[in-house]
């Protein structure tokens, strides 16, 4: 899938999606020199309190105006459990090990191949409800859970 499949394919399931800063030049759009998180944070300030889903006009604006030709982010508030691998810190081999232990990890709803072209990827589940969740798995580096 193109990231606009996946916006479009996210906005349709109720989630609040935003656009991120591009890189341009080698330089994050943001205009801080040295961004600790080019390309990694969202063009709208007030990014955690977005409508859920935005309405169908907003969402279209946003598209025209480009908001998410270059990347973009979810809400996950209480929709998403989200698995993510990091290859830089040992999540391809915590991954390999987590689908031996949990084979069903696999049959996730939407895998998304990251943006840094290193095998680094975003794993969505809906989030169980009513269930404690962690943010890091300490047997398995590499891999943080976002929810």
């Amino acid at each position: 899938m193109e990231i606009q499949e996946y916006v479009e394919q996210f906005h349709a399931d109720g989630a609040g999606v935003f656009g991120l800063h591009p890189v341009i030049g080698g330089k994050c759009s943001c205009e801080r020199e040295d961004c600790p998180t080019a390309g990694k944070h969202p063009l709208l300030g007030g990014w955690s309190s977005i409508p859920t889903p935005w309405s169908d006009d907003q969402f279209e604006v946003m598209k025209m105006i480009g908001h998410f030709k270059t990347g973009y982010g979810v809400l996950c508030k209480n929709a998403y459990l989200v698995l993510d691998i990091d290859p830089r810190n040992g999540g391809a081999d915590s991954y390999a090990r987590l689908l031996e232990r949990v084979p069903e990890v696999a049959g996730a709803g939407m895998i998304v191949k990251t943006g840094r072209g290193d095998g680094g990827m975003h794993i969505y589940f809906r989030a169980p409800v009513g269930v404690a969740l962690l943010a890091h798995m300490r047997d398995y580096p590499g891999i943080d859970a976002r929810h």
